[in-house]
């Protein structure tokens, strides 16, 4: 299992590179204007910062539907489903890979933001730091800062990521039965992605009816054990289906 999984990051591994190089490049415009006191190349270097990591975590997620879509599809990697290892392992791997991949993606990006925008009220002496003005929105928004903690905070980013977790494991549901019972088909694509987008909607609405009456916090932990729940689920079905529908 752990070959399979240096063998799926090695496969991704130079898409995060990129991604890292962007998030170097666009902290150094950050830093540059933050240190020569430019206002102009430090917006810039926020708003760069802001893109490349929504866009980053977003592709980790998408590069490894990539990937399953071109080992369906491609001689060269469907050798890897010729191999002693069962469908369980090589989509659990890919799995696993994709799955750690976006939470230290999400990790990094969340603890860069917060040492940035506590550097700039450090410098600019502001009165309040990075917590208080998160309360002052959640205020703006008519929510009570009394309910604020940073166990909240890390929660809500907790219930995104396995929200987004699920979205990709619903992907790899989708390209597999691309690959499998609508294979040949002419509209195979359309009706893949239109799977996907029903899975999706299903999942959504399941999580919204039984957290619709709960307070944020146990909401936010419910979504995120339905999230992973739904996940796991979708992945068991996935791999039966590449066990006993894939020829090799």
């Amino acid at each position: 299992m752990f070959n399979l999984f240096k063998y799926e990051f090695r496969k991704t591994w130079f898409s995060k590179l990129i991604i890292l190089i962007l998030t170097a490049l666009a902290e150094c415009v950050f830093l540059v204007g933050f240190f020569r006191e430019n206002d102009t190349n430090t917006s810039v270097g926020i708003i760069l910062l802001v893109a490349v990591g929504l866009f980053g975590i977003i592709y980790i997620g998408i590069d490894s539907m990539l990937v399953l879509q071109r080992d369906l599809n491609t001689k060269q990697s469907y050798m890897l489903f010729m191999t002693s290892n069962n469908s369980f392992k090589i989509l659990g791997s890919k799995v696993i890979e994709n799955s750690i991949s976006i939470i230290l993606a999400a990790v990094f990006f969340a603890a860069l933001a917060y040492v940035d925008i506590q550097m700039l009220f450090n410098k600019y002496g502001a009165q309040y730091n990075f917590l208080d003005l998160f309360k002052m929105f959640l205020a703006e928004a008519g929510i009570s800062e009394d309910i604020f903690s940073v166990s909240l905070v890390l929660t809500f980013f907790a219930s995104l990521v396995a929200n987004w977790l699920a979205t990709v494991v619903s992907a790899f549901l989708a390209i597999v039965l691309s690959a499998t019972f609508l294979a040949g088909k002419k509209l195979s694509p359309l009706l893949s992605f239109a799977l996907f987008i029903a899975l999706n909607v299903l999942m959504s609405q399941i999580i919204q009816r039984i957290t619709k009456a709960m307070a944020l916090r146990n909401s936010m932990q419910i979504s995120i054990c339905l999230s992973l729940v739904i996940a796991v689920v979708w992945y068991f079905v996935t791999a039966w289906i590449m066990e006993k529908k894939l020829s090799v």
